[in-house]
């Protein structure tokens, strides 16, 4: 992007508002990076409003300007070299006169057609899938170190009318023209990966559907049900399976699906989970299906508990389908002489319906899905005892196939397309083309929904000119006769600017040249192609598509998926280093406790002792052959005297102390350690108000030395000796310069009731980085795929080839026995998320439906 004068955005606040002269801190430290172009102004009765792009000043091209912090992670701003589009708007107070009186309320929308929020606390895994008799599970990725949430959405600031506080959340697209009309969650989000552990603990979880509630005024009922209130914030996992650590005691490796579990601001985890998994004496084949007001039979196909119920409709069709057992008593398991037997259901439609009975009626559509959980009720001496069964998920889907979309510009020519990404006028320069893939005459109709455009005909040339952002097109056929109406459809991102990206099955193009595929640096999540053509939805599946070990260009996409990839600029990608770690340490003293938020990147992700931690802290110094070492020891000091001491004094020398124990770790061989040391001399450290020890001018030297940033590592001003003494960083403490104004409201104690305790708990630390050296071994590699992943590279999506509708994967594990358990999480606030375990575990063993040995237990033989 050729750089343009711009208006510094903070200038925008001043033209109408003096309200940038009180904007918090980090806000305006956010503001101040951006300069506004192809500014316009638009004026209403009740606001001003301001359009353009920002653009980031020279002197913040420097820093990291693309991060910023949202509470329990860190956004990352894709293109921001590109500059964004934004629209600042301020609500207009009665003139006085005629004068133009001030605002006292702005919001500020920030248009992201792709976002990057990476989540703190919890830890990438990879999904296996069951092979034999071993079932599925999760284990650690230890080629990726940060679990992110990726979606299109827009970024808004605001202060609203009377209050000093600025409010940052994300909303969905905001009229032009009403900056005040209510914006809801945004749901188009999705985990990438989407399996995780949560913080180092066993607990694990795959997520297939998500909600990201930022409103302070509304939350969903099912937010209120778990006693929080509308002003509660966070995410909302609608629809994942979990998977207790491995190998427990009797049951082995188990999983099982959950629903609205609630991630919230501040940190803490709530929700309730029962799993049934094992032999169920119910036959999904004994389900019936009626099809509308003819209850006209419906069969289901598949194996075990995933099936598919073929319904006749158009794909774009609601039709009603009453469920329900085929016999009034299905088949069952022993039970007691004279005892009474009654089966109901709990009935799961899409969209959240549940009802209890012996059968159910919704309307679905193709790509649908219904799960289904057997109860069996027993009633002994006028006893009734409920027994959840296994759940059985169907999908609903129509016989015909989708239609395809080929695109042509030019001499190009592109198959099977499902991403276009571009400006408008290169977008607009493109050719849609509809074709069957069903014999016979077929009718093809194109909607923009967007800008209510529609057209008839087999091609189309789209018109998105005024749009910005993710938008989608509709393609419906008709086929003659009576064939059952089809639909598909194709995402379509407009940029302000770039080049013209084409998303084919055969991989991702530039339009200018069809025969040569672009290099794919990474995928960062693959969804479920049936529901994306069938309703636009992108749902996560747990079986993920690679790029190709040998050939970049392609990537490998499991049937009847999706998958979104990184487009590289460059074939390769350099390597990224672990040359910065922290170590916490105890309040008030210098006992390390555990790793920081950043730790060596292939090793523990904790110890268990000072040995077991010093152990883990030379190998990862033996990876930087001949660097030296910087060491700071820093404190959570918020200034509140200590009784007979000056503010500060404490933490001067405790912040000192906890340097020298980060020193003493690298250079003197603790009782029980093992390792090479580091000689002496390559280590200096200070307290981080103070100057560097012996050695000052080499401390110095290296902390300033040109090739960090080669090693990507930063050390910024208020991280440096430049903060000392100076009372714009804060006088070097850091926790004062990252939460200016917040931290005078602290105590100075340990008190866990606060949402605070969690932050201060990071600053109680010791900060090490490797400088130099000779080359790194492999080992300190972090992960080659971050830098893959950068927010400015290009996304698009690649379609599998086939694209039949899958039956949904059934989230309970498949055993010869029947096991209940319930998992539990009450915890509204947790320091961390490997502290975030479920509250309550309860297991039962209730009965085998057949003559079934039970499992033995660590290997002794066990009688049924």
């Amino acid at each position: 992007m050729t750089r343009k004068a711009g208006i510094p955005l903070v200038d925008l606040f001043g033209l109408t508002d003096q309200i940038n002269s009180v904007l918090p801190d980090d806000i305006q430290d956010f503001v101040d990076r951006f300069s506004a172009i192809d500014h316009r102004t638009t004026r209403s009765t009740g606001a001003i409003i301001h359009h353009g792009k920002l653009q980031l000043i020279e002197d913040a091209l420097l820093g990291e300007v693309t991060e910023f912090p949202v509470g329990f992670g860190t956004l990352a701003l894709p293109l921001v070299h590109g500059g964004l589009p934004f629209q600042l708007s301020m609500t207009r107070q009665p003139p006085s006169g005629n004068i133009e009186r001030a605002a006292d309320a702005w919001q500020l929308n920030i248009f992201l057609s792709d976002f990057i929020l990476t989540v703190n606390g919890l830890e990438p895994a990879i999904f296996v899938p069951e092979s034999g008799t071993a079932p599925r599970h999760l284990v650690r990725d230890k080629a990726n170190s940060k679990v992110r949430i990726i979606g299109s959405a827009t970024l808004r600031l605001q202060k609203f009318s009377g209050s000093p506080n600025i409010v940052l959340g994300f909303v969905d697209q905001p009229d032009p023209l009403d900056p005040g009309l209510g914006s809801g969650g945004v749901a188009s989000l999705t985990f990438s990966p989407p399996s995780f552990f949560l913080g180092s603990s066993e607990h694990g979880m795959t997520v297939g559907q998500m909600l990201y509630d930022f409103s302070e005024s509304f939350s969903p009922p099912f937010v209120l049900e778990h006693n929080q209130g509308p002003a509660w914030q966070g995410l909302v996992i609608r629809e994942a399976t979990y998977y207790a650590p491995r190998n427990l005691p009797l049951v082995g490796d188990v999983s099982g699906g959950v629903r609205d579990v609630l991630i919230g601001i501040p940190m803490g985890i709530q929700g309730e989970l029962e799993l049934q998994f094992g032999r169920s004496p119910l036959d999904p084949a004994t389900f019936q299906f009626l099809q509308g007001a003819e209850r006209t039979p419906r069969g289901s196909t598949g194996s075990g508990t995933s099936r598919t119920v073929t319904i006749e409709a158009n794909q774009n069709e609601d039709v009603t389908i009453h469920a329900g057992f085929s016999a009034p008593a299905p088949p069952a398991g022993s039970i007691p002489d004279g005892a009474a037997q009654e089966w109901l259901a709990r009935w799961t439609w899409d969209g959240g319906t549940t009802t209890e009975g012996d059968s159910s009626t919704a309307t679905v559509r193709h790509a649908s899905r219904l799960v289904v959980e057997p109860i069996e009720i027993v009633t002994v001496d006028g006893v009734p005892t409920r027994f959840n069964h296994p759940p059985v998920t169907f999908r609903f889907v129509t016989a015909a196939e989708v239609p395809r979309i080929g695109i042509s510009i030019g001499t190009q020519s592109f198959d099977n397309v499902v991403h276009i990404g571009g400006s408008a006028a290169d977008i607009g320069a493109l050719t849609l083309n509809a074709s069957s893939t069903m014999p016979g005459t077929s009718t093809f109709t194109w909607t923009l929904a967007a800008k209510n455009i529609e057209h008839t005909g087999p091609d189309f040339t789209p018109d998105v000119s005024g749009l910005r952002g993710r938008q989608t097109i509709v393609l419906t056929e008709e086929p003659e006769g009576d064939e059952e109406t089809r639909v598909t459809r194709i995402i379509v991102l407009v940029l302000d600017e770039g080049d013209l990206l084409i998303g084919t099955e055969d991989g991702v193009f530039d339009a200018s040249d069809a025969s040569t595929s672009l290099t794919v640096s990474a995928v960062e999540a693959t969804y479920d192609l049936s529901d994306f053509y069938a309703s636009g939805n992108l749902n996560s599946k747990a079986e993920q598509a690679v790029v190709d070990a040998s050939e970049a260009a392609k990537v490998k996409v499991p049937p009847d998926s999706l998958a979104q990839v990184v487009v590289s600029d460059t074939p390769t990608t350099p390597d990224i280093y672990d040359r910065h770690v922290q170590i916490l340490m105890e309040f008030e003293h210098d006992n390390p406790t555990k790793w920081g938020n950043i730790k060596p990147a292939n090793g523990p992700s904790s110890f268990a002792n000072v040995a077991d931690l010093q152990i883990q802290l030379l190998e990862w110094a033996s990876h930087y052959p001949d660097a030296d070492f910087l060491v700071i020891g820093r404190c959570d000091d918020v200034g509140v005297d200590v009784p007979g001491e000056s503010p500060d004094s404490f933490n001067i020398g405790l912040a000192i102390n906890r340097a020298a124990k980060g020193r003493e770790l690298l250079t003197i061989l603790q009782p029980g350690a093992t390792g090479t040391v580091i000689d002496n001399a390559k280590v200096f450290s200070r307290g981080e108000t103070s100057v560097w020890d012996d050695g000052s001018a080499a401390g110095e030297a290296l902390q300033d030395d040109p090739s960090l940033s080669d090693d990507h590592l930063i050390i910024k001003p208020e991280q440096s000796t430049d903060a000392v003494g100076n009372a714009s960083l804060a006088e070097g403490w850091l926790i004062k310069f990252d939460y200016k104004d917040d931290h005078t409201d602290w105590e100075n104690f340990i008190d866990s009731s606060h949402t605070y305790n969690s932050t201060r708990e990071q600053y109680r630390r010791v900060d090490i980085y490797a400088v130099g050296g000779t080359a790194p071994t492999d080992g300190a590699i972090i992960n080659t795929g971050e830098a893959e992943r950068d927010p400015v590279l290009r996304r698009s999506m690649v379609p599998s080839d086939d694209n039949t509708p899958a039956p949904i994967p059934a989230s309970a594990s498949a055993m010869d026995y029947r096991v209940r358990l319930l998992i539990t999480w009450d915890s509204p606030t947790v320091t961390e998320m490997k502290d975030a375990i479920p509250t309550l575990a309860e297991a039962e063993f209730a009965w085998t439906p057949t003559d079934m040995p039970l499992p033995q237990v660590n290997g002794e033989d066990v009688s049924p």
